[in-house]
């Protein structure tokens, strides 16, 4: 019998991560209804009607942008630091494997954004990501920075919730009217949660502490993977968020991470836009137009992808020695 659902489901999941890369509109109404449902489960049949009276909207917005031929990205995560107070294995950007942790500079990471929203026309969801992005020592000034461009619709920190940030951060969360997202760890990995979540509550902050669930196990990313590269790719729930690393936009954690790792050796020329070179904003349209017509990227052959056939495991599993948690 499971033989014979398989297509049905393949077709379900490939056909939600086609439509939702092909509207970049529909997926920032997702992302907004979504995190709406995580915090309040209970109205469920609200959020559902909300769907429903929203959803044109998203399609009118969507056609809108085709006509004027707008560069409109869904979901970038940008990279504040890769040094993280945790060092779990199988983490998804690998930030225990990386042997020079740093944080990145304030001026480095405005003039990386500078130069983003000089060639789109806007992002729907910006999200500080890390490692740990509170470690940041400047985080206010890069929020705050994001707070004055009309080009960002929205700004979200993802934070393992280990970490209280100063009331200079707070502050700077609060008047940009920014989302905080805490990742569900075990208790043990977040004995300051509750507090971190009193002091958002305290100061309107909108939250989501995320539920249960568990991690994909992705691979080691260091030897070629069995399967089809582009089918995993057509699958892959990655590719719903660009990740912004080092000044190079990809199109996935697996590609920013591969391009990394130095022993692999890999050539990936086409599959990230490099904004350390100069781009105009023309030149940035056709690279990223060309980039939306790949049908995998060189991580996918490297890369177990975050499908439906991805093996689950735990989450947060902490490693004991190795790794970068020396922050």
């Amino acid at each position: 019998m499971k033989k014979l659902l398989d297509p049905f489901v393949y077709l379900f999941w490939a056909s939600q991560v086609w439509i939702l890369t092909s509207c970049p509109a529909l997926q920032g109404l997702v992302l907004k209804l979504g995190m709406k449902a995580d915090r309040h489960a209970d109205l469920w049949i609200k959020i559902f009607f909300q769907a429903v009276v929203r959803m044109p909207y998203a399609f009118f917005l969507h056609i809108k942008e085709q006509i004027k031929k707008q560069i409109v990205l869904p979901r970038v995560a940008f990279s504040l630091t890769t040094k993280c107070t945790l060092n779990c294995d199988k983490c998804l950007v690998h930030v225990p494997d990386i042997k020079n942790p740093e944080i990145f500079s304030t001026s480095g990471c405005i003039k990386s954004l500078e130069t983003l929203l000089s060639c789109v026309d806007h992002i729907y969801m910006l999200q500080f990501s890390g490692g740990e992005p509170f470690l940041h020592p400047e985080i206010d000034k890069l929020i705050a920075f994001c707070q004055t461009s009309p080009k960002i619709r929205h700004l979200d920190i993802i934070t393992n919730g280990t970490i209280i940030p100063n009331e200079k951060t707070v502050r700077a969360i609060r008047k940009a009217r920014a989302s905080v997202r805490i990742s569900r760890y075990p208790r043990e990995l977040q004995p300051n949660v509750e507090k971190l979540k009193a002091i958002l509550t305290k100061n309107n902050i909108f939250f989501i502490h995320e539920a249960e669930g568990y991690w994909n196990d992705l691979g080691n990313y260091d030897k070629i993977q069995a399967g089809s590269p582009k089918r995993r790719f057509s699958l892959c729930y990655q590719r719903l968020c660009l990740v912004f690393f080092r000044g190079r936009l990809h199109l996935c954690t697996g590609s920013a991470v591969l391009r990394e790792d130095e022993k692999n050796n890999l050539n990936f020329k086409d599959d990230y836009i490099d904004l350390n070179e100069p781009h105009t904003p023309q030149q940035f349209r056709a690279r990223w137009r060309k980039l939306c017509k790949l049908k995998k990227t060189s991580a996918c052959s490297y890369c177990l992808g975050t499908t439906y056939e991805t093996q689950r495991i735990p989450v947060a599993v902490q490693r004991k020695k190795e790794g970068n948690r020396n922050v």
